[in-house]
């Protein structure tokens, strides 16, 4: 489903400097979760911080998406549109 498909405040990017092998180790892991609905970004932190992984919030999606994302894919994405 594309996020132009939804309710905006309804969308919630989870993004951050770690791998999923890492979280499954236990090993320490942080990472950004990004929505609109400063509320719902918190409920969705308290339901995935561990005592090893520890999310923080943001209501800046987009820029959750630019930062934390795929520098090639936010490369390929300012390419297409120019």
């Amino acid at each position: 489903m594309r996020t132009d498909e939804l309710s905006a405040d309804r969308v919630a990017v989870l993004s951050g400097p770690n791998l999923a092998r890492e979280i499954m180790d236990g090993q320490p892991a942080a990472a950004t979760v990004a929505c609109p609905d400063e509320y719902a970004a918190r409920r969705f932190q308290q339901a995935c911080h561990t005592s090893y992984f520890r999310p923080c919030t943001s209501t800046v999606v987009i820029g959750c998406e630019l930062i934390c994302g795929s520098p090639v894919a936010v490369a390929g994405q300012v390419l297409a549109t120019v």
